[in-house]
């Protein structure tokens, strides 16, 4: 999903479904039926709440890149 600023896409394979980015950012992300984490609603994205979330995912499953720049936001290359 994109919003102004970023894209946003969840790896599904990754992700463990512990929920987490669901208590950070509720109008950004949610479960579904398999408790997997989906995005609501781009219109409605917080970007710090965004990269808090990206952040604090345990499997790193959230995948953030940069619209304006075409960078990749989230996870961080080492």
């Amino acid at each position: 999903m994109k919003s102004n600023k970023y894209s946003i896409t969840i790896d599904y394979e990754a992700c463990i479904g512990c929920g987490l980015c669901n208590e950070i950012a509720p109008k950004i992300f949610t479960s579904d039926e398999q408790m997997k984490s989906k995005i609501i609603d781009n219109a409605l994205i917080n970007e710090e709440l965004l990269l808090k979330a990206a952040e604090e995912c345990a499997s790193g499953a959230i995948i953030i890149i940069n619209n304006e720049t075409g960078e990749k936001e989230w996870p961080k290359d080492d």
